[in-house]
Protein backbone atom coordinates (compact mmCIF):
# COMPACT_ATOMS: atom_id res chain seq x y z
CA UNK A 1 0.00 0.00 0.00
CA UNK A 2 2.54 2.34 1.11
CA UNK A 3 4.11 1.51 -2.74
CA UNK A 4 1.30 2.73 -4.21
CA UNK A 5 1.21 5.67 -2.56
CA UNK A 6 4.84 6.64 -3.30
CA UNK A 7 4.29 5.55 -7.11
CA UNK A 8 1.01 8.04 -7.18
CA UNK A 9 2.81 10.64 -5.62
CA UNK A 10 6.20 9.97 -7.73
CA UNK A 11 4.54 9.64 -10.97
CA UNK A 12 2.05 11.95 -10.53
CA UNK A 13 -0.88 9.99 -12.58
CA UNK A 14 -1.31 9.43 -16.42
CA UNK A 15 -1.01 13.19 -17.34
CA UNK A 16 0.36 14.62 -14.43
CA UNK A 17 3.43 16.14 -12.82
CA UNK A 18 5.30 13.90 -10.00
CA UNK A 19 7.39 14.61 -7.20
CA UNK A 20 10.71 14.05 -6.17
CA UNK A 21 11.55 11.15 -4.69
CA UNK A 22 12.04 12.79 -0.97
CA UNK A 23 9.19 14.64 -1.56
CA UNK A 24 6.85 11.23 -3.15
CA UNK A 25 8.03 9.97 0.37
CA UNK A 26 6.83 12.46 1.92
CA UNK A 27 3.61 12.65 0.69
CA UNK A 28 3.07 8.90 0.86
CA UNK A 29 3.98 8.80 4.56
CA UNK A 30 1.64 12.07 5.38
CA UNK A 31 -1.48 10.06 3.46
CA UNK A 32 -0.77 6.47 5.71
CA UNK A 33 -0.40 8.49 8.99
CA UNK A 34 -3.63 10.45 7.73
CA UNK A 35 -5.40 7.30 7.28
CA UNK A 36 -4.49 5.95 10.45
CA UNK A 37 -4.99 9.00 12.54
CA UNK A 38 -1.55 9.05 14.12
CA UNK A 39 0.32 12.47 14.87
CA UNK A 40 3.29 13.65 12.74
CA UNK A 41 5.91 13.15 15.41
CA UNK A 42 5.11 9.05 15.24
CA UNK A 43 8.73 7.32 14.15
CA UNK A 44 8.24 5.26 10.80
CA UNK A 45 8.71 2.38 11.93
CA UNK A 46 6.36 2.57 14.90
CA UNK A 47 4.19 3.42 12.00
CA UNK A 48 4.51 0.47 10.41
CA UNK A 49 4.42 -1.39 13.21
CA UNK A 50 0.81 0.03 14.03
CA UNK A 51 -0.37 -0.60 10.94
CA UNK A 52 -0.25 -4.12 10.75
CA UNK A 53 -2.87 -3.77 13.64
CA UNK A 54 -5.57 -1.72 11.11
CA UNK A 55 -7.47 -3.39 8.16
CA UNK A 56 -6.95 -2.27 5.02
CA UNK A 57 -8.95 -2.46 2.08
CA UNK A 58 -8.06 -1.75 -1.88
CA UNK A 59 -11.30 -0.98 -3.52
CA UNK A 60 -11.95 0.61 -6.91
CA UNK A 61 -14.57 3.44 -6.91
CA UNK A 62 -17.37 3.68 -10.09
CA UNK A 63 -17.74 6.79 -11.17
CA UNK A 64 -17.11 9.26 -14.14
CA UNK A 65 -13.88 10.55 -12.43
CA UNK A 66 -12.36 7.02 -11.42
CA UNK A 67 -10.89 5.58 -14.51
CA UNK A 68 -9.17 2.55 -13.10
CA UNK A 69 -6.00 3.52 -14.48
CA UNK A 70 -2.59 3.95 -12.65
CA UNK A 71 -3.06 6.98 -11.23
CA UNK A 72 -5.94 5.91 -9.72
CA UNK A 73 -5.46 4.76 -5.89
CA UNK A 74 -8.22 4.17 -2.75
CA UNK A 75 -7.92 2.51 0.15
CA UNK A 76 -10.08 1.80 3.45
CA UNK A 77 -9.02 1.67 6.78
CA UNK A 78 -10.25 0.07 9.80
CA UNK A 79 -8.69 0.94 12.93
CA UNK A 80 -7.77 -1.57 15.65
CA UNK A 81 -10.64 -0.93 17.94
CA UNK A 82 -13.00 -1.03 15.03
CA UNK A 83 -15.08 2.39 15.86
CA UNK A 84 -12.94 4.13 12.89
CA UNK A 85 -12.93 3.71 8.81
CA UNK A 86 -10.55 6.48 7.06
CA UNK A 87 -11.11 6.69 3.17
CA UNK A 88 -8.59 7.98 0.59
CA UNK A 89 -9.33 7.78 -2.83
CA UNK A 90 -7.91 9.86 -5.41
CA UNK A 91 -7.16 10.23 -9.31
CA UNK A 92 -6.01 12.56 -11.90
CA UNK A 93 -8.57 12.15 -13.96
CA UNK A 94 -10.71 15.70 -15.48
CA UNK A 95 -14.42 15.31 -15.98
CA UNK A 96 -15.40 16.93 -19.10
CA UNK A 97 -18.63 18.60 -17.78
Amino acid sequence: MINELFAAAHNGGVNGQGQGGAYARLHAWNSLYALMGLPDDTPFPEAVLRAADQRWLRFMAFTDWFHHDTADVAFAVLDPSRTRVAVLAATDTDVDG
